[in-house]
């Protein structure tokens, strides 16, 4: 699934959430570079994370972040670029 079908699921479940007064779920997006966490953000808005792709990577990484369709919550994400290769991952952790 892509990061915008991701962050629908956590929308879907912070409004339960919010009702049920209990703790918000949100994606921690992070870097992972050798094998290590390079940092990472927390994000539970769909808008804010695409502005935050966009300025931090370069197009053609940021792109692919955004368009690939094979994300999943916890699990990594290696692509190929002209600069070698890039690994991402999307925790589910709680608010």
């Amino acid at each position: 699934m892509t990061m915008r079908e991701l962050f629908k699921k956590i929308e879907t479940y912070n409004e339960i959430a919010h009702m049920m007064g209990t703790d918000k779920a949100r994606i921690y997006f992070y870097d992972i570079g050798d094998g290590i966490s390079l940092g990472g953000e927390h994000f539970d808005d769909y808008g804010i994370f695409r502005k935050y792709v966009k300025s931090e990577y370069q197009k053609e990484i940021a792109d692919k972040i955004l368009k690939a369709d094979c994300w999943d919550f916890d699990k990594d994400f290696t692509f190929e670029w002209a600069g070698g290769t890039a690994t991402f991952s999307a925790e589910l952790t709680a608010a």
